[in-house]
């Protein structure tokens, strides 16, 4: 790429010096000169163009079909999971193979039993006053 560029500099600097030479001293031999010169680093710089203009259009190309194949992917993905929830065969939750309960948990069990230990007693302590 800095060779592309130091040739095109290269010859618009060629172009310049003929085009003095030819101010200067106007004769036939330099306007020719000059006119090669001129369109040598013309077509040089629009064929440099063009074929940039082809890198930058194959990496907007590249880049659409970056964005292309993810969306295609969400609605694809977004599809198998419709169709899982249609046919019933999402879950909400998945059985683990082991018990796994927190303090909390043991917390709340452990209050209603003994919640329920008392009202057993509660009972029992009624049921021996009516037989009193």
């Amino acid at each position: 790429m800095q060779a592309y560029n130091g040739l095109k500099y290269f010859l618009t600097i060629i172009v310049v010096c003929t085009r003095a030479a030819y101010s200067l001293n106007a004769g036939t031999g330099w306007r020719i000169v000059a006119w090669i010169c001129s369109a040598i680093a013309a077509i040089y710089v629009l064929n440099f163009k063009v074929s940039l203009h082809i890198e930058t259009l194959a990496a907007i190309v590249a880049s659409l079909e970056i964005i292309r194949r993810g969306i295609w992917n969400f609605f694809r993905l977004e599809n198998e999971h419709l169709n899982n929830v249609g046919k019933f065969r999402a879950f909400k939750s998945v059985q683990l193979p082991f018990n796994y309960e927190d303090d909390e948990d043991r917390d709340v069990l452990a209050a209603a039993k003994n919640k329920k230990y008392w009202k057993q007693i509660a009972k029992m302590e009624k049921n021996c006053k009516r037989n009193n």
